[in-house]
């Protein structure tokens, strides 16, 4: 007879989460809106790539009003660092539509009903997420991944 250990949903959530760590992205669409706050703020959906050929869609949002560091660390991630030096947020959603981005990836347990998600703790650009790659390799080298597709 076969076998096999139930789960709940919880854990099967989890399962389909990316890991924790450092991954290559692309911005797929930058839309500005207002918080619940009344804050400008740039909703993003990033599909961030596992390494293996596949995707998961990662919603963020980011504003100066609360994480500063956040907006203008995508914005170097993405080359759009001159549109942050203007402060038009608008200006910025307008650029980072289509972009490619390095991001560090965490886990959150699920809230309110909802199930767990991969959320985007910071972005970085891509020298600093290759020297984190080689930190957490024990110094052997990443991939170049300068002949993928994306």
């Amino acid at each position: 007879m076969a076998h096999f250990k139930p789960r709940t949903e919880e854990e099967l959530a989890l399962d389909a989460l990316l890991p924790r760590g450092i991954y290559h992205g692309q911005v797929v669409t930058a839309e500005q809106q207002e918080s619940k706050r009344g804050d400008a703020m740039i909703k993003l959906r990033v599909d961030v790539f596992d390494g293996n050929g596949g995707r998961q869609v990662v919603f963020d949002y980011v504003a100066d009003a609360w994480m500063p560091h956040k907006l203008r660390h995508v914005c170097e991630s993405a080359g759009a660092l001159d549109a942050y030096q203007t402060g038009d947020m608008g200006k910025i959603a307008d650029l980072l539509g289509g972009r490619d981005v390095w991001l560090e990836l965490d886990q959150e347990e699920g809230k309110g009903g909802y199930p767990p998600k991969n959320v985007v703790r910071d972005y970085m650009t891509r020298d600093k997420a290759n020297a984190v790659r080689v930190a957490e390799s024990d110094g052997e080298a990443p991939p170049d991944d300068d002949d993928l597709p994306f």
